[in-house]
């Protein structure tokens, strides 16, 4: 009916037990070795645990200490691991590579003729700005929204190409450091 019935007093004298007489009488009945009771937060954790491995805690061979730490571990790994940290991390990412890309970029398109490719095309020219979720075109996308005095995505042509249009006028070097400035607010506090 699960509850726990323990010896009779007078297997113990008829006397009042003391707080260890009940811990160890209690992990006989409850077939665990002797000790305290765990806290409710450690009693918590053991219930979340494999039938094994609460098996092997109570028996001593590993410790409520490391079993804590497990614990924190794998919910670290869960938060890091979550879709909004996953999403996070690649927006820190591709505010990270935005200077580069920049000079990327305005490489491509020279200091003189067309203002205007093809995003088909100024991808394959900058080949691998970045390898990763979305790839360069993710990070010429944050770059137009981070820099519009500088680049545009907008049709091109009379079918409506999608195309990156520049303007040479833009001061790199200011928009330079105000990437720089972004990536480095976009990073975590240690």
């Amino acid at each position: 009916d699960g509850l726990v019935q323990l010896p009779a007093a007078e297997v113990f004298g008829g006397s009042i037990l003391s707080p260890e007489e009940f811990d160890a009488a209690l992990a006989q009945v409850e077939g665990r070795t002797p000790g305290p009771r765990p806290a409710a937060e450690d009693d918590a954790l053991l219930q979340s645990l494999p039938r094994e491995l609460r098996q092997r805690s109570m028996d001593g061979v590993i410790s409520m200490q490391s079993l804590r730490r497990l614990s924190f571990s794998a919910e670290e790994h869960r938060r890091q691991s979550s879709a909004e940290a996953s999403a996070s991390r690649d927006r820190r990412q591709t505010l990270a590579e935005l200077p580069r890309a920049l000079h990327c970029v305005s490489r491509v398109f020279g200091a003189r003729g067309a203002r205007a490719l093809p995003l088909a095309e100024l991808l394959a020219r900058l080949g691998g700005v970045r390898a990763g979720p979305g790839g360069s075109e993710a990070v010429v996308r944050a770059l137009a929204r981070a820099a519009p005095e500088f680049l545009e995505l907008k049709p091109f042509g009379s079918c409506g190409t999608p195309a990156a249009w520049i303007d040479r006028r833009a001061d790199l070097a200011a928009l330079s450091a105000r990437l720089k400035r972004l990536a480095r607010e976009a990073m975590p506090e240690e």
